[in-house]
C-alpha cells in the first residue's frame, strides 16, 4: 500500500491505561482476491486502496485511526470521563459503524458497475466484503520512533476476534463489553454468540448482519435508473487508471494511467485509418479497373487528391486534439495529486471543507481542533507532498471547530 497511515493523536495519559473502544474494519477476501488475480495485481491494489480510502473518509471524531494494517483499518475511540458526554459519543460510534458499511458497499457497487476493464481483478470486485470487530477495554499508548502504538490484552483480543466461528464474511462482531458501551440505531438487531480461544478464553459476543450487497444494487438503480452511459464508464475507468498511475512503482512509474491513455490513442488512430484509409484504397482499386482512358484517370486522380487532402486535414486536427487531450490529462493529474496529498496527509480530527485549484494558486479550507495540529499538517504537506504554505487565515468556527484557509504552492 503506497500511502502511509494517518498518525493517531496520543491522549495525555502518561503511563496509565486509558479506557477505549477498539475497532478493526477488515476487507474480507483480500488475500484470496490478490492471490487469484496476481496477473492484475496493480489493478487489484488500486481497487483495495479505493475501498480503504472510502472507509477512512467515514472516520469522524470521536473515532480516530490508530494505523492501517494491510487490508484493514485499526480504529479507536477514547472514553471521556463525563458520562453525559459519553452518552452522546456512544450513539455517534454506533452510527459510524453502520456508515462504514453504507460507504464501502456504495463505492464497491459503483466501481463494479462503471469499470470497463475486463481483467480478473476488476470483474471480481463483487466478491469483496467488509467485516468489523469491536471490543472495549483498556490500552496503553506509547511511541516507537515516529509511530504511535496501542498495547494491552484488549488489543490482542480485538485482533483475535478477526478469526472466529461466524459463517459469514459480512458482519459487525461486538464483545459483551463493547455492546454495553455502544448504542446502535433502533433498527439494528444483534444475535448473541460466543467465541473460545486457547489464550484469551471464552468471549461473549453480539453479532449484527448488515443488509446484503443486493440492497445497494437496488438503491443505486433507484437513484440512477437505466444502464450506465459509455462516457460515465470511461470516466470511472480512467479515474481508476490515473490512480494506478499515481501509485506506480519507481521502476514502472507509468502505471495504469499511461497504458489506458495509450490504448485510447491507438484506438482513435485505428478508427481514423479505417474511416479514411479503406475508402481511399477501394477508390484506387476501382480506378485501376476502369482505366479505359485518360479522362477516367484524371477524374480518379482528382478524387484521390481530394481524399488525401481531407485525410491530411483530419490528421492535423487529430494531432491538435491529442495535444489538447494531453494538456487536460496533465492538468487533471496535477489536481488529483494535490487533492490526494491533502486528503492522505490529514491528521485525526481534521477535515477538508473546500479546495480551489487554479493555474496560480491552491487554496484549501479545513477544520482543525487546534493550531498545533494545523501546524503539524502544514509541516507534513511540505515534507511529504512538496506543498509549501504561504498564508494561513482563520475563517471562524464551524460546528464547534476552528476553520482555516491555507494558501499553498509547490516547492521550488
Amino acid at each position: 500500500m503506497q500511502s502511509e497511515p494517518q498518525q493517531a493523536s496520543i491522549p495525555a495519559t502518561g503511563n496509565k491505561p486509558k479506557k477505549v473502544v477498539l475497532m478493526i474494519a477488515d476487507i474480507s477476501g483480500y488475500t484470496r482476491y490478490m492471490l487469484d488475480h496476481k496477473a492484475a495485481e496493480l489493478h487489484g491494489q488500486v481497487i483495495i486502496t479505493e475501498l480503504l480510502k472510502t472507509i477512512i473518509r467515514q472516520v469522524k471524531i470521536p473515532i480516530e485511526i490508530a494505523k492501517l494494517e494491510g487490508d484493514a483499518v485499526f480504529l479507536y475511540a477514547t472514553k471521556q470521563c463525563s458520562e453525559e458526554k459519553w452518552s452522546q459519543t456512544r450513539i455517534e460510534i454506533g452510527k459510524n459503524l453502520i456508515a462504514f458499511f453504507d460507504a464501502f458497499y456504495t463505492r464497491l457497487v459503483t466501481l463494479q458497475e462503471y469499470d470497463m476493464c475486463k481483467c480478473g481483478a476488476c470483474t471480481n470486485i463483487g466478491k469483496l466484503r467488509l467485516k468489523i470487530v469491536v471490543h472495549a477495554g483498556e490500552v496503553l499508548f506509547y511511541r516507537i520512533g515516529r509511530f504511535n502504538e496501542l498495547a494491552g490484552v484488549d488489543v490482542v483480543i480485538v485482533h483475535r476476534l478477526l478469526k472466529n466461528s461466524i459463517d459469514s464474511d459480512h458482519y459487525i462482531l461486538l464483545t459483551e463489553e463493547a455492546y454495553n458501551e455502544i448504542e446502535f440505531p433502533e433498527n439494528v438487531k444483534t444475535t448473541r454468540g460466543e467465541e473460545n480461544y486457547d489464550d484469551v478464553g471464552r468471549i461473549r459476543t453480539h453479532v449484527h448482519y448488515p443488509p446484503t450487497l443486493d440492497k445497494y444494487y437496488v438503491v443505486r438503480k433507484k437513484r440512477h435508473p437505466g444502464k450506465p452511459s459509455g462516457i460515465k464508464k470511461l470516466t470511472t475507468t480512467t479515474s481508476v487508471a490515473l490512480k494506478g498511475f499515481l501509485i506506480g512503482t519507481p521502476g514502472n512509474r507509468k502505471g495504469l494511467g499511461t497504458v489506458a491513455f495509450s490504448l485510447l490513442f491507438v484506438c482513435m488512430f485505428v478508427a481514423t485509418w479505417l474511416g479514411f484509409g479503406i475508402p481511399i484504397f477501394l477508390s484506387w482499386r476501382e480506378g485501376v479497373r476502369l482505366q479505359t482512358g485518360l479522362e477516367h484517370s484524371i477524374v480518379l486522380r482528382d478524387s484521390l487528391e481530394e481524399r488525401v487532402s481531407s485525410y491530411r486535414e483530419i490528421d492535423a486536427l487529430y494531432a491538435e486534439l491529442k495535444g489538447m487531450e494531453d494538456k487536460v490529462i496533465e492538468d487533471a493529474s496535477e489536481k488529483d495529486y494535490v487533492l490526494s496529498a491533502l486528503a492522505d496527509n490529514l491528521l485525526p480530527g481534521m477535515k477538508l471543507t473546500g479546495v480551489r485549484i487554479d493555474e496560480t494558486s491552491i487554496e484549501a479550507n479545513c477544520l482543525s481542533p487546534s493550531e498545533k495540529r494545523l501546524s503539524l499538517f502544514v509541516s507534513v504537506l511540505s515534507d511529504n507532498a512538496g506543498l509549501e504554505t504561504v498564508d494561513v487565515a482563520k475563517l471562524g468556527v464551524k460546528n464547534g471547530v476552528n476553520e482555516y484557509r491555507l494558501t499553498l504552492e509547490h516547492s521550488k
